[in-house]
Formats: C-alpha cells, sequence, structure tokens
C-alpha cells in the first residue's frame, strides 16, 4: 500500500471521508509515525483521538460505510470500526488536553498527532519527528513505561522492526523496569515477543542479554550462540536448496527460534504456545541430538524421517546453527519424493496381509507391517512379492 501522507501537501488518504468525522479529531500513533517514514502496510490500522465522543463517532461511521462495530474498551471510550482497508480504532483523549494524551504515550516518535482536518499542522510536542529522523527510539517518561510494562518490550521490539537504536536513556530505564514485566497478562506478553521473534534482529539479542525475560528464562539456560548462527544458516541452506517458502512459512520461522534459544522445550510452558508450536518444538529438541548419529545407519534415518516429518528442513537447520556436522544427504532425501528412505512406498497393507495370508487383525498384525518396512529399508525385500513372501515366513516363524 502507498504512503498514505505527505507532508508536502498535507494529504492524509484516509479511507474515510474526513467529512465524517468531528472537527476536532486526531490521526496519532503508529500509523503516523509509519507515514511520516514512508514505510508501507498492507492495511491500514489507524488511531483517532477525540475529546469526547470517542464511540458514539464509532459507530456512526460504522452505519455509513456498512463495517462492522466492536467496542473495545468501554470505561476508556475506545471503539473500532473493521473496514476491508484495515481497523479504524477510536478513542477519547486521555487527559484533558490532546497535549496531555500524548505526553502519557510510549515514545516519542509515536507521540505525534496530525489534525484530520488541518493536516499540514503536525503536532509534536516531544520532537518525535526528529528521533525519525536519527532513528531513536526514545520515551516521552520513564513513569509511561513503569504505567504499561509491555512497553518494555516493545522498545525492542520496535528498534528491530524499524532497525533503530534506544536512546541510552530509554534502554537503561527499560532495563532496570524489566522486574515489572510478569504485571502484564502472558497473551500481551507471547504477541509483543512473536513480533521481535520475527525480525531475525540483533534487538533479539540484546533484549535477551538484558535479561528482560529472566523471570521465567534466565541467561545461563539460554542457547544465544545457537539463535545467532540460525539466520546464517538459513541462509546458506536457501543458496543450494529451493527451501524459501518453507523457511518463510510463519509456524516455521517462529518454531525454529523458539527451539534455538532454549535446551528443553518445557522453558516456554510460561508462554502458552499453541498445541502445534509446543509440538514442533518438542520434535526438533528431542530428535537434535540423534541426527548426526543416525547417518551411519539407513534404518535410523528412517525412522527420523518418520517421526520428524514435514519439519526436517528445521531439524537441519537448527542442528547446523548448533554446529553439527549433518551431512545434506537428509536435505536431499527429504526433498526426492522417490527417495527410499525418506519416502518409501509401500509394497503392502494391512488389507493385503488380511485377505492374501488369512491374517486377522491386531497387534501381531502391526508388527508385521514394521517388520516389513523394516526388511524394505534394508533392502532384503525390494518388491509386493517379496514384501508377501517375507510376511509369510514371518508369520509362520513367529506363529
Amino acid at each position: 500500500m502507498a504512503d498514505r501522507f505527505s507532508p508536502s501537501n498535507g494529504n492524509l488518504n484516509l479511507p474515510i471521508d474526513p467529512a465524517d468525522l468531528p472537527w476536532e479529531t486526531y490521526c496519532v500513533g503508529g500509523w503516523v509515525r509509519d507515514c511520516l517514514l514512508g514505510r508501507q502496510r498492507h492495511k491500514v490500522d489507524i488511531d483517532f483521538v477525540l475529546p469526547g465522543e470517542s464511540i458514539a463517532t464509532a459507530k456512526q461511521i460504522a452505519r455509513k460505510y456498512r463495517a462492522p462495530f466492536v467496542l473495545l474498551d468501554r470505561e476508556r471510550e475506545i471503539a473500532r470500526v473493521v473496514l476491508p482497508q484495515g481497523n479504524l480504532d477510536f478513542a477519547k483523549q486521555v487527559g484533558a488536553t490532546l497535549l496531555d494524551d500524548l505526553s502519557q504515550r510510549d515514545f516519542c516518535m509515536n507521540a505525534i498527532a496530525i489534525p484530520v482536518h488541518h493536516p499540514q499542522e503536525i503536532i509534536d510536542p516531544h520532537q518525535g519527528r526528529a528521533d525519525l529522523q536519527q532513528k531513536l527510539v526514545r520515551m516521552v517518561a520513564p513513569e509511561n513505561i513503569a504505567a504499561d510494562p509491555l512497553r518494555i518490550l516493545r522498545a525492542y521490539r520496535q528498534a528491530a522492526q524499524l532497525q533503530f537504536t534506544i536512546e541510552a536513556w530509554t534502554h537503561q530505564t527499560v532495563k532496570q523496569l524489566a522486574p515489572l514485566l510478569p504485571q502484564v497478562a502472558i497473551e500481551r506478553i507471547r504477541m509483543e515477543f512473536t513480533y521481535l521473534l520475527q525480525t531475525d534482529s540483533p534487538w533479539l539479542i540484546t533484549c535477551l542479554e538484558d535479561q528482560i525475560f529472566s523471570p521465567w528464562l534466565p541467561l545461563h539456560k539460554l542457547c544465544l550462540q545457537r539463535l545467532r548462527c540460525l539466520a546464517s544458516v538459513i541462509n546458506a541452506i536457501l543458496a543450494s536448496y529451493p527451501l524459501q517458502d518453507y523457511f518463510a512459512q510463519e509456524i516455521v520461522h517462529l518454531t525454529l527460534r523458539y527451539a534455538a534459544l532454549v535446551p528443553h522445550a518445557s522453558l516456554w510452558d510460561f508462554l502458552g504456545l499453541s498445541r502445534q508450536e509446543q509440538k514442533w518444538i518438542t520434535t526438533l529438541l528431542r530428535y537434535l541430538p540423534h541426527m548426526l548419529a543416525a547417518e551411519n545407519s539407513p534404518l535410523d534415518q528412517y525412522y527420523l524421517f518418520a517421526n520428524v516429518g514435514e519439519i526436517l528442513p528445521a531439524l537441519f537447520a537448527l542442528a547446523r546453527a548448533d554446529g553439527i556436522p549433518v551431512s545434506k544427504m537428509w536435505l536431499d532425501r527429504w526433498l526426492n519424493p522417490q527417495d527410499p528412505i525418506a519416502h518409501p512406498p509401500t509394497l503392502v497393507t494391512g488389507d493385503d496381509l488380511q485377505q492374501i495370508l488369512s491374517i486377522k487383525p491386531g497387534p501381531r498384525l502391526g508388527q508385521l507391517l514394521t517388520a516389513i518396512r523394516e526388511a524394505q529399508i534394508q533392502q532384503i525385500v525390494n518388491n509386493r512379492e517379496e514384501a508377501l513372501a517375507f510376511a509369510k515366513t514371518w508369520w509362520q516363524n513367529t506363529s
């Protein structure tokens, strides 16, 4: 999406007609910051501040544009209108004036307001535009960080996303206030940390080295070097294999980084990750120590492929990032749909054995199917006929 605001022409290019908004309506926050930076967004996410009647205004806009209305916070008078282009949030200003509202925000670059009806008059009481030019994340006031400790994480996240630097006093303040973070709902912490984890920024490492997560993740338990190596390892893989789409998947990106950071999946229990994320992290860390040794045995390779499945490339990347000299054989086999170890064809099924050999269902049938598969991997049997002959002999010998 194109830049929605140009300081030179004062054109906001809002997705709604400004005439539908009260005279004292201001755009504030991240949308203003991103417009001044020329950052593009796929969808709008605009915060409007009004002296009053914010909920009534949101309802009026929702009716006119036939859009869903969501009451976010009745007490603080915050409501949302959901348009196809994105979200419009309407909030009553905090304090008696707009300047009071801006003075209670997190960072100076987010404390800039643009009047909807005269957008040339940018209101910037904390010199946020200068911070944007200098690429600085600078707090408005320490008490604002303490008032909502999630802003501690936001300092690192926004520095990472914008490729900015955290101003020295701000950096010192968020480190000092880190013990307040457990006061924040874990759902909010997880969302903010997820944003940070997606960036592959040095600020992620800095955040962890600053022990922002020490109430849950002591620094001595973290595998920071493994995480540091991960991005270069993935880039090296992408230079040789067509796995760009694979590693671009959010679930792969996140769970691989979660797994890289810790020696045991249980260390993430506090974060309340999804069931799939927990499963993938557990699988990666469980099979990481066995990958190199499995290279010496086709049967061990088969079982690792079978147990790891779709996250094999992620496991390979994790092993390389950990300094384990695993062979590219793993990726070659996994990417080859005809590979006899990674993707062995099914020679016979349980139904085949029941019909042809008159074998009844039960645990022994499962054992037989396993024995056939292992014989296939070891090239003892190579086709359907050999598999059936093997099955008949096995069944007779174990009866």
